[in-house]
């Protein structure tokens, strides 16, 4: 890919999704202070640190993916382009991300299918752990017995290697390698993601035990899991709020849990921004390293 048209294609990509990200915020202002009245600035500085951390853990599972189809090579090379890609989330449509992954990829020297496909894969895992920990841990929470059991369900067969070595071969065209070693490692790579989302809205909610703490974080799961299954909402923009609120209302009460799904969705957002600024400054310095086109060190 020549210089001008990747310049053009970067371009257009950060447009819009500076664009998709205004778009979901554009009537939530008046909302948002108020939500924001409700908690010191301490607690949501608390929040943010935890959100920031638990999403770069997410870069190592990121790796087990990529391993899947043989590749690997520095954290510096092939962790970076992946928190840069993963802002396509916030272009309206299922496909952005990916095919930012593919691109960047390419740029690379990968076949463009092959990071797409490993993006894929990272979804999956990251969706069905959460959901596995929802359904081991939902029968201590405020949470319905049928969501719980739902929950389990999705994130056992969601885990299944299997699963994963088909839906690699499907959209890379090539040899899927994901054993249940790569389900297992992904699945613990995500237990401290997980526990930071939760301890995130536990520094929000207000008079919290252990038990609500246990709702928040499995609420937390499954209402990223169904923002996931809207895909033409910009990063899950209503669903994943919407099904926060419902779970969390019986449990904190629904001006709580509004505040609490609406603080965190900022959060996330600003940790997606942070992260990947932070990440694309690297890609930019590694860019500078290699000649142009040059694959990544490792691969």
């Amino acid at each position: 890919m020549t210089g001008p048209v990747w310049n053009l294609l970067r371009g257009v990509f950060l447009v819009a999704v500076v664009v998709g990200a205004w778009w979901s915020w554009r009537d939530s202002g008046d909302e948002l202070r108020r939500a924001l009245d409700q908690v010191a600035p301490a607690q949501v500085a608390l929040a943010g640190a935890l959100v920031l951390v638990g999403l770069v853990v997410t870069g190592a599972v990121w790796r087990v993916a990529l391993g899947a189809f043989g590749l690997g090579g520095p954290v510096r090379e092939v962790v970076p382009p992946f928190f840069v890609a993963q802002l396509g989330k916030y272009i309206p449509g299922s496909v952005w991300s990916f095919a930012a992954q593919g691109a960047l990829g390419a740029r690379r020297g990968l076949p463009p299918r092959v990071p797409a496909a490993a993006a894929v894969l990272f979804l999956g895992a990251h969706v069905s752990s959460g959901l596995l920990l929802a359904g081991l841990f939902g029968w201590w929470t405020g949470l319905p017995a049928w969501v719980v059991s739902v929950a389990l369900l999705v994130g056992v067969v969601g885990l299944v290697p299997a699963v994963h070595r088909a839906v690699g071969r499907r959209v890379a065209g090539a040899e899927c390698g994901w054993t249940l070693h790569h389900s297992l490692v992904a699945a613990a790579l995500m237990v401290p993601v997980w526990a930071c989302y939760a301890l995130a809205l536990v520094a929000l909610a207000p008079d919290v035990d252990a038990r609500t703490a246990l709702t928040l974080g499995c609420a937390f799961a499954v209402a990223h899991a169904a923002g996931v299954a809207v895909p033409v909402a910009p990063a899950g923009l209503g669903a994943r709020d919407g099904v926060l609120v419902v779970l969390l209302a019986p449990v904190l009460g629904t001006g709580p849990a509004g505040m609490v799904a609406l603080v965190a969705r900022l959060l996330h957002a600003v940790a997606d921004f942070v992260v990947a600024g932070a990440a694309w400054l690297v890609v930019r310095a590694s860019d500078a390293r290699r000649p142009s086109g040059g694959p990544t060190p490792g691969h």
